[in-house]
């Protein structure tokens, strides 16, 4: 009895195993926010979510890529960046501290975590946008 309790409570604490958000609670939950995540425990990169299903990517050192995001199928989120590239996808899911994020078919990687949310922009340098 003690043993399955304890499997039930690993269940529902594991990231990996939480509902995937469909689009509608998905873009309820990002739109207007800017989100920091982290890869065992080191920072990832960040997403700027805009209004019509827009983003604003930024990887860990990495340049600034603007893209859009659709619902593939009930909760797989799928992002496109520039032309000619085909879509990644993700199954992001609620924890009791943000977001988990498990790379589509691959159940049995780490997921990204949410590490900071917030209502400021990507600060994005380059000749476009300025210094």
């Amino acid at each position: 009895m003690i043993r399955l309790a304890f499997a039930a409570l690993l269940a529902a604490a594991s990231p990996a195993l939480a509902e995937p958000l469909g689009a509608a609670d998905f873009e309820a939950y990002v739109t207007g926010n800017t989100i920091r995540y982290r890869w065992f425990g080191q920072f990832w990169g960040e997403e700027q979510y805009l209004p019509g299903r827009k983003v604003i990517w930024r990887a860990n050192g990495g340049t600034c890529q603007s893209g859009s995001w659709f619902e593939a199928a009930p909760g797989e989120i799928c992002f496109l960046y520039g032309e000619g590239s085909g879509p990644v996808c993700w199954l992001f899911s609620r924890t009791g501290t943000g977001l988990s994020v498990q790379p589509l078919g691959e159940a049995g990687v780490e997921p990204l975590l949410e590490s900071g949310r917030s209502s400021l922009p990507i600060s994005c340098a380059g000749p476009e946008v300025g210094v």
